[in-house]
């Protein structure tokens, strides 16, 4: 994508950006593969060209699954996520959303109104080093997470942040980066938009994305009785942090998000409310 298309492109209506990676593994984004139910996935990025030619590929067979159970469902959930940002070329790179998406299209449930997300998924085979701008007055959030959901890294200050496997005990790491903005500001938005695009990322190889085939039917029927529960929840304090950090019940039912939220309450309260009158 040249820089005309993406000046472009980020003013138009929801659309998704890639960042592009620091790095000799910069390519294309990864489409076409599907998120659940239907053959293990490797997703790979190579050389430009290499990548340009060999942007998916997917392995195992096809008509072997893997049940989700109540013990594997956070991880099952986040690789759903995980896949869908892959998709969308966020592997080894950020993924930037340049507008707030329709309410009916949001990224996790109960998706912030006033911020700007940046989406990344990365295979810690080989660590990566994120930059983080400096982005002065402005929120400007940095929240890391291991494939079980639970996050290992929370941090809002500029520089260079190493993660590895070792410090989030999985391969695979998701990275959501929030930026504040004022979606009814023309001037604010491209503001945001250009910090998303000092976001860097380091790593001397991109590796691959290789994930379960996890069966759809008893992962919808988990999901969807998890999404019932959860509209029982008012408020989600203790559900969204590190092992030992969180409420095991409220972790599982939030769980359902696939990409979890920053921890609370240290970080944020997130409260659950539907007014009297609802008309809406």
């Amino acid at each position: 994508m040249d820089k005309d298309t993406h000046n472009k492109t980020a003013e138009t209506e929801f659309e998704p950006l890639q960042a592009t990676r620091r790095t000799a593994l910069r390519g294309a984004g990864l489409a076409s593969l599907l998120a659940m139910g239907v053959s293990s996935t490797s997703a790979t990025q190579d050389t430009p060209s290499q990548t340009t030619k060999h942007a998916q590929k997917q392995t195992a067979d096809k008509t072997e699954t893997t049940p989700v159970t109540w013990a594997n469902y956070p991880r099952a959930s986040c690789h759903a996520v995980f896949q869908l940002n892959v998709n969308k070329g966020g592997f080894g790179q950020f993924y930037h959303y340049r507008n707030l998406g329709p309410i009916d299209e949001q990224i996790a449930p109960e998706e912030n109104r006033d911020t700007l997300y940046s989406l990344g998924v990365f295979d810690l085979t080989e660590p990566v080093t994120i930059t983080k701008p400096d982005s002065g007055d402005r929120y400007q959030s940095m929240n890391v997470q291991n494939e079980e959901q639970y996050g290992k890294m929370c941090v809002y200050e500029p520089g260079q942040y190493t993660i590895t496997q070792d410090m989030v005990d999985s391969r695979y790491a998701g990275v959501e980066i929030r930026t504040f903005v004022d979606p009814n500001n023309p001037d604010d938005l491209e503001q945001v938009r250009k910090l998303q695009d000092e976001i860097a990322v380091d790593q001397s190889s991109a590796g691959s994305f290789e994930i379960p085939n996890w069966d759809r039917q008893s992962f919808e029927e988990i999901n969807n009785a998890l999404k019932t529960v959860a509209l029982t929840v008012d408020n989600l304090s203790d559900a969204f942090g590190d092992v030992g950090e969180v409420d095991p019940v409220k972790f599982f039912i939030a769980s359902t998000a696939g990409w979890t939220g920053v921890p609370e309450p240290s970080e944020a309260v997130v409260l659950t409310e539907t007014p009297a009158q609802n008309d809406g």
